[in-house]
């Protein structure tokens, strides 16, 4: 079946997967059979046949009892349904999804596209309503900011403004006396001092682990990980210790906040390759972001390296002109795509 979506056989695919979701005698297992489902529903859409994709989600969501399964189909039905022009469909699902609270990213996404939907339904003073709302609560983020754009646009003919909402206070932090007798933040304070702090703050992290509700403990953790350059696990410290602060504007920062939320490791390599060729320097620091959280060596399953996931095919067409050409002497080398010049050069 995963063979069939991989090469594109769109009937083999089909008639596979349907096979194992509606045959509940074959040997696969529950989950196997949900998953089969999933992804051929995710097919049946990225192809355009939604209709099928719907019928799918409809079937996941009405044979599972666990709220999350649920919101995610009540999520790709009405995402689904919206690509497919079935707005009053998308509505529907979309609504459901809020009426079930869903948290973190989910929550904004299923607000944004439900005021779209509203707006598709022809009632653009209810989506108008729940963009300005958006708006207000979250204009740090993605959603918030698109809101924002999409509430501009309908607001030359609805008399409809965006509450102002206060700044929010960040908290003063201390480390938790609980936090600091604990052997971890001994451990981490003596090799930090031995200027081991990749390994300090692997130590910090595994506290904060077990003492999750410590936010002093968790920006001590965040500043010592990049310090060490471990910016995905200063990203997961602050998504989960202080999404708030990422989302709405605060009073009472602490003066590095927003260099954590922020780096720009490699600047002047950076700031240099995108001079020469003409690029963005914050694309490609975004960009780095994105698909390696800045680590040189990360590597993709499909064979993508460093920085920007360069693949060896790309980095052997365009080595030339990035003038880097001298990697294709020996052939191309994964260690020497890893390095931080050569990637970043080849991308820019």
């Amino acid at each position: 079946f995963r063979l069939a979506v991989r090469m594109g056989d769109v009937d083999r695919a089909r008639r596979l997967g349907l096979d194992l979701w509606n045959n509940e005698d074959n040997a696969a297992t529950p989950s196997q059979r949900r998953d089969a489902a999933l992804l051929l529903g995710a097919y049946l859409g990225a192809i355009g046949i939604n209709d099928e994709a719907l019928s799918l989600y409809r079937s996941l969501f009405q044979s599972s009892m666990n709220p999350d399964i649920q919101r995610d189909m009540l999520w790709r039905a009405g995402i689904a349904a919206l690509r497919d022009g079935q707005y009053e469909r998308a509505r529907t699902n979309l609504s459901g999804l809020v009426s079930r609270q869903p948290t973190g990213d989910l929550n904004l996404a299923a607000q944004y596209w439900l005021a779209v939907a509203q707006e598709k339904n022809g009632d653009a003073t209810a989506a108008a309503k729940l963009h300005a709302t958006l708006a207000s609560r979250y204009p740090y983020h993605y959603y918030g900011i698109t809101a924002r754009a999409r509430f501009d646009e309908l607001n030359g003919s609805i008399e409809i403004s965006i509450p102002q909402s206060s700044p929010i206070n960040f908290p003063s932090l201390s480390i938790d006396e609980s936090s600091t007798q604990r052997a971890e933040y001994k451990a981490a304070l003596a090799l930090a001092r031995a200027g081991l702090i990749r390994e300090a703050a692997w130590y910090l992290r595994r506290l904060l682990d077990q003492h999750r509700g410590d936010r002093g403990l968790a920006l001590l953790a965040a500043r010592a990980s990049a310090a060490g350059n471990q910016y995905a696990s200063v990203t997961q410290i602050l998504v989960t210790h202080f999404g708030p602060y990422l989302q709405r504007p605060a009073q009472g920062l602490p003066p590095d906040f927003w260099t954590l939320v922020y780096p720009r490791p490699f600047w002047q390599t950076v700031t240099d390759a995108a001079g020469e060729h003409g690029a963005n320097p914050e694309l490609l620091l975004s960009l780095m972001r994105r698909e390696s959280r800045f680590d040189p060596e990360a590597r993709s399953p499909v064979g993508a390296i460093g920085l920007l996931q360069i693949m060896p095919y790309t980095a052997e067409a365009l080595a030339e002109r990035a003038g880097v050409g001298y990697i294709l002497t020996n052939g191309i080398d994964d260690t020497v795509l890893a390095d931080p010049q050569v990637n970043i050069a080849i991308s820019a």
